[in-house]
C-alpha cells in the first residue's frame, strides 16, 4: 500500500491503481454523457475508454499520469458542493 500525502480538501475517493510506476500529475477527467447517464473519457493516445460509474453527487474523475504520460491511477472523489458527478 502506498502512503502519499496530498495538500486540498478532505473526502472520500475510490482509487483505482493501474500501474505502480509513480504518478508525476493529476488531470481532472473530461467527458461525454452517455445516454444511461454514464458517462465515457476516450483516450485516443492509449486506444481506451474510461466509463464512470454511479458516485455520490459532486464527484470529480481525476486521472493520474506517469512521466511517459500513461495512466498509473484514476480516482473518483465525492463530497464537492457544485461539482458535476
Amino acid at each position: 500500500m502506498r502512503h502519499e500525502h496530498v495538500d486540498g480538501v478532505e473526502c472520500a475517493a475510490t482509487r483505482l491503481c493501474i500501474s505502480d510506476d509513480p504518478v508525476v500529475g493529476w488531470e481532472m477527467g473530461l467527458s461525454e454523457e452517455l445516454a444511461d447517464g454514464c458517462e465515457r473519457v476516450r483516450d485516443e493516445s492509449q486506444q481506451a475508454d474510461l466509463v464512470t460509474f454511479g458516485a455520490e453527487s459532486g464527484g470529480v474523475v481525476w486521472l493520474g499520469r506517469t512521466k511517459t504520460g500513461d495512466v498509473a491511477a484514476i480516482v473518483v472523489t465525492s463530497c464537492l458542493p457544485d461539482a458535476k458527478a
